[in-house]
């Protein structure tokens, strides 16, 4: 089974293992004990998120962290994690960055904070990120 571990040893595979599509999950204090519950009922991926951000905010504590968008300096518990991975079914690393919980109040909802993080990742990354369209419902054509 494979798990994601954080943070990547080179950003490039990351790339490499996500084939160029990647996902970004945005993660929360509150949506933790959503994911907690789901790796308790068993849920393999949700346990490999938490455990990620459990490394991150260890990183946090140890060596400090910077905001993604502003350059503060990050207060464990305290922010917005965004986890960047794989868009497969079975990832086996991700990237966490953190959010400061002043440029998350400063957005007007959770998808100007995703707009803020992929233009930070675009200038700092992947210059070429861009959003893939999510596909049509299943309802689409004639009937």
């Amino acid at each position: 089974m494979n798990t994601i571990s954080e943070p990547p040893a080179d950003i490039g595979a990351l790339h490499d293992d996500a084939a160029g599509v990647l996902k970004l999950i945005l993660l929360t204090a509150e949506d933790a004990a959503e994911l907690i519950a789901a790796a308790a009922a068993g849920d393999a991926r949700a346990g490999s998120y938490l455990r990620a951000v459990d490394t991150f905010q260890r990183q946090i504590d140890r060596q400090g962290q910077l905001c993604l968008t502003c350059d503060r300096q990050l207060a464990a518990g305290r922010l917005l994690i965004a986890l960047v991975v794989p868009g497969r079914d079975d990832p086996a690393r991700c990237l966490a960055v953190g959010v400061c919980e002043t440029c998350v109040a400063m957005q007007s909802d959770r998808g100007a904070v995703e707009a803020a993080v992929a233009a930070a990742l675009r200038k700092l990354l992947w210059p070429d990120l861009r959003r893939i369209a999510a596909p049509l419902s299943s309802s689409y054509g004639r009937h």
